[in-house]
């Protein structure tokens, strides 16, 4: 099934809140296979009274390493693609309209000899 999700950001200058970035995200659903392309729609809206320096889009790769004794682990993020726009002005609404982002194929090849667990997920930022 597809899921949305949603986040607001208050900009402030010194003592004084000067509104919301609001930000939508809709993906078709929520399990993709590696090599898959993952078909992104949002929308950024600057509801503040300043502009923004940029609007941005992450797609991160989040790899958890767990050590044969279970109790060390290892978290490692890597930025596989990021999508950079420019500045809303104030009222304004940025479209992004199936942006196209592909899961690696391929596992990272720096996996330590001695993990023996690994769990590898993505995150839209």
């Amino acid at each position: 099934s597809s899921t949305s999700n949603g986040r607001a950001k208050n900009l402030c200058c010194f003592c004084c809140k000067t509104g919301p970035i609001t930000l939508s995200i809709h993906i078709p659903r929520r399990g993709y296979v590696p090599g898959e392309k993952i078909i992104i729609s949002a929308e950024a809206d600057n509801v503040s009274t300043r502009n923004t320096r940029r609007t941005r889009l992450r797609f991160l790769q989040v790899i958890k390493y767990i050590m044969p004794n279970g109790v060390k682990e290892m978290v490692e993020e890597r930025i596989v693609k990021e999508i950079v726009r420019g500045y809303l002005e104030p009222g304004e609404t940025d479209m992004w309209d199936k942006v196209a982002i592909t899961v690696p194929p391929l596992v990272p090849a720096n996996v330590h000899l001695t993990c023996r667990l690994l769990h590898v997920e993505y995150r839209l930022d």
